[in-house]
């Protein structure tokens, strides 16, 4: 279920970092503060950018916000890929969890549209798509960044790809829906 696929990766940006934050705070001299801004950034953003959403949603449409939402985490994961160094980790961060905060947001409105008369059973399913994204990115990013060989970047920006699946997924779902 494509609603799955979406929750699945609202958490991976998070969930991916804490396990190579001891090489990236090697790699870029960071202090425990940078360090710990680093992983508080994304639960920063959902405090702060949760109430855009809805506007969001009012102004391009519930499905449409969820798109941009899927692809602010996919580019924020991408850009953490790009280089080791603290702008694009810190700028991808950012990006990430803006679109998280929308994601988060606008997801269960989506649930409650879609199955109506099933939403706390695919609410639950979504739920569990947040914690298994989050479970598989904390178990598999240091593993990913052994076969990968190319250090801490690349194994944080590949769960980007992850987002660009399911955003691959989401958008032909959305578009033969009914225009309301």
């Amino acid at each position: 279920m494509v609603v799955v696929a979406v929750a699945v990766n609202l958490r991976p940006a998070i969930a991916a970092v804490p396990p190579v934050l001891d090489t990236i705070q090697a790699d870029l001299g960071l202090s425990a503060t940078g360090a710990g801004f680093l992983t508080a950034l994304p639960v920063v953003c959902m405090g702060l950018f949760a109430p855009l959403g809805a506007a969001l949603a009012r102004r391009v449409g519930r499905e449409r916000a969820v798109s941009f939402a899927l692809a602010l985490v996919a580019c924020g994961a991408l850009v953490r890929g790009l280089d080791a160094s603290a702008v694009p980790l810190y700028g991808g961060t950012l990006l990430a969890g803006l679109g998280i905060a929308l994601g988060g947001v606008l997801l269960p409105g989506v649930v409650k549209a879609w199955f109506p008369a099933r939403a706390g059973a695919v609410t639950g399913l979504y739920t569990a798509g947040l914690v298994g994204g989050a479970m598989v990115a904390a178990a598999a990013t240091v593993p990913l960044m052994e076969t990968l060989g190319s250090g801490w970047p690349a194994a944080i920006g590949a769960w980007g790809l992850l987002a660009v699946a399911a955003l691959v997924a989401w958008v032909p779902v959305t578009r033969r829906l009914p225009v309301a």
